[in-house]
């Protein structure tokens, strides 16, 4: 009668020497255990100090006054800020188009998923300025979802 090998195939011997060279690999990259143990205590401290962080409390006018900004200064911010929510809103309907061509392109997820990223990071940033201008331009702070809903902020153009 023939002898059994006990060793294991082809494919565990494929998983065994992949992961000799993971760990391997795991430690020429990090050093060692305690070196990648403070890289985690260090990015878990960064993290928790994100999440207890205080903000003022402050009216339009005292923005103003603690920045020392003149009406001229506020003007020209939000002609600016008015020039970037054009920029971005046409940056927004240029990645529009490019999603609606994803059918006939020889890439369509890598050209679809640019073309989304692209589209959402332009909605935000159009978002955000128009959201700025409007508080500018009605002189007080509120709420971006009280603005975005409507509620205060005046009428968008």
């Amino acid at each position: 009668m023939s002898e059994v090998n006990n060793k294991g195939g082809a494919l565990r011997r494929v998983g065994r020497a992949t992961a000799w060279l993971g760990k391997k690999w795991v430690w020429t990259v990090t050093g060692d255990w305690r070196e990648a143990r403070q890289n985690a205590k260090r990015i878990y401290n960064l993290l928790k100090s994100l999440t207890g962080r205080t903000y003022r409390e402050e009216s339009f006018s005292e923005a103003v006054s603690r920045l020392r900004l003149s009406e001229k200064d506020l003007d020209a911010r939000c002609r600016y800020l008015h020039a970037l929510s054009v920029l971005f809103g046409l940056m927004a309907i240029v990645a529009g188009v490019f999603l609606a061509l994803v059918p006939w392109s020889p890439s369509p997820i890598n050209h679809g998923l640019m073309s989304f990223g692209v589209l959402a990071l332009s909605i935000t940033r159009f978002l955000v300025t128009r959201f700025r201008v409007a508080q500018i331009r009605e002189r007080r702070l509120f709420d971006f979802k009280s603005w975005l809903l409507r509620r205060e902020g005046g009428v968008r153009d």
